[in-house]
């Protein structure tokens, strides 16, 4: 098995190495978009107990990051990214990057195992 990291590299010597890529974007992404649960998931699977995703409210995360030490305007910073990928704009899939490489990308559940 291939390390998931060195699928960017691979993708990245073909486009270089290969005619046909002029003027084009690729957004290399897995096969399968990822929601927190899935990853909450991934992990119980891979380690044989429940794993349950809780959201938790943004409020509560700055408050939890700034009772830890963290300044108020950096946990309200990082509380809004993680909104925000819990919102669901990074679940993108694009199979050009599989395409690309000639076999799919390995699934979360494959690199905890491995790991």
């Amino acid at each position: 098995m291939v390390a998931p990291g060195h699928y960017f590299a691979d993708g990245t010597a073909k486009v270089l190495t290969t005619d046909g890529h002029e003027g084009k974007v690729y957004e290399f992404t897995g096969d399968t978009a990822l929601s927190y649960a899935d990853i909450a998931d991934a992990f119980g699977q891979v380690t044989g107990s429940e794993v349950v995703y809780q959201p938790v409210a943004a409020a509560d995360v700055v408050a939890a990051m700034v009772q830890a030490g963290l300044d108020e305007e950096t946990a309200g910073f990082v509380a809004a990214i993680d909104t925000s990928i819990a919102e669901g704009p990074l679940d993108l899939v694009d199979p050009i990057l599989g395409q690309l490489i000639g076999r799919p990308t390995t699934t979360l559940v494959d690199v905890l195992r491995a790991a």
